[in-house]
């Protein structure tokens, strides 16, 4: 198991009581935007405005606001792709949950290897 769930759910919690919370994009969440095509500064405060735990695979996702100026996109993305501002009430607790996650997710079989293979139709001869 990657995340503690008790300790998880404790900070969900705490995280629906002080939405909306600014945070900045993280360099993860930023390469997933200019690759929608969403050009956005490192330091531009962004709005996380709901929290939802989706478990192991996922753990904390965050419903964002601040992404798309006209409010026409839905932005979610793992608590561990933003940077907390360090002033925050909960800051400690979140990078708390984001270096665990990080550390356990890097502890995985397989984590930071890529896979391919080949598909090859079948010929009739």
């Amino acid at each position: 198991m990657i995340d503690d769930y008790a300790s998880t759910m404790a900070l969900l919690e705490q995280m629906k009581a002080h939405v909306p919370i600014p945070v900045y994009p993280g360099t993860g969440l930023l390469r997933s935007l200019k690759d929608q095509g969403i050009r956005m500064k490192s330091r531009k405060t962004i709005y996380i405005q709901d929290v939802l735990y989706i478990g192991d695979e996922g753990g904390i996702m965050c419903a964002l606001s601040g992404i798309d100026e006209e409010g026409k996109t839905a932005n979610l993305c793992s608590l561990t792709h933003v940077r907390v501002n360090a002033r925050h009430p909960l800051a400690k607790a979140m990078k708390r949950y984001q270096r665990e996650r990080t550390k356990r997710l890097m502890q995985q079989p397989g984590y930071g290897q890529t896979s391919s293979f080949e598909v090859t139709p079948d010929r009739e001869t």
